[in-house]
């Protein structure tokens, strides 16, 4: 997965500065734990265990007393799922082992699209975390994005997909609410309206 999922840029820098690259997937972790799309304590186990800040055992040590402390009032339910996740993420802490052939990688092209300027010139750059590099010139005019950009944002960043359900709606909103993407936007509208 890695040689489809990371770039060409990003493995050469690894391979070139012979990096110790791991992988964990926090998230069916979290999931499996009943944690849901809580990944803090998975990540701060797996932190501890490559960190070596302080002795590994001291550190799950204090994690689980911080989880008893923070999550205690919660019930032991609670505490278990958290406990479950950090014995979890030792585990599945994985070392990918880094192919000699990443060292003779060359940066890919760049497909061509129709986007607007300010989504290649500006947008993408941001997001593959080159925007230091932008001039101020860039941000014309007034520093404002126009509107419409986050059609073109296509990072993948949710972990599920959620789905609506007319059948299960009762018009309170909510969704709209916490949808991250702002995909959803409520409108008042009359019966005479809905028909248009």
């Amino acid at each position: 997965d890695m040689e489809k999922e990371l770039p060409a840029e990003l493995r050469r820098t690894i391979a070139e500065k012979n990096l110790k690259f791991y992988t964990i997937d926090a998230v069916k972790i979290a999931a499996e734990v009943g944690l849901g799309g809580r990944l803090n304590m998975v990540m701060q186990t797996a932190f501890f265990k490559l960190a070596d800040v302080i002795p590994f055992d001291d550190a799950v040590a204090y994690l689980k007393e911080s989880i008893k402390k923070a999550y205690g009032k919660k019930g032991d339910k609670i505490v278990n799922m958290n406990n479950a996740a950090v014995d979890q993420a030792v585990a599945n802490l994985v070392e990918i082992k880094v192919p000699e052939s990443w060292k003779d990688l060359t940066d890919e092209e760049v497909a061509v699209s129709d986007d607007p300027a300010f989504i290649t010139d500006v947008v993408r750059p941001i997001l593959a975390q080159k925007g230091d590099n932008l001039p101020v010139s860039a941000f014309e005019p007034d520093g404002l994005f126009p509107l419409s950009t986050s059609q073109y944002e296509k990072r993948g960043v949710a972990i599920n997909v959620p789905e609506w359900l007319p059948e299960n709606c009762i018009q309170c909103n909510q969704c709209a609410f916490v949808c991250p993407h702002a995909a959803i936007r409520p409108v008042l509208v009359s019966d005479e309206e809905l028909k248009d």
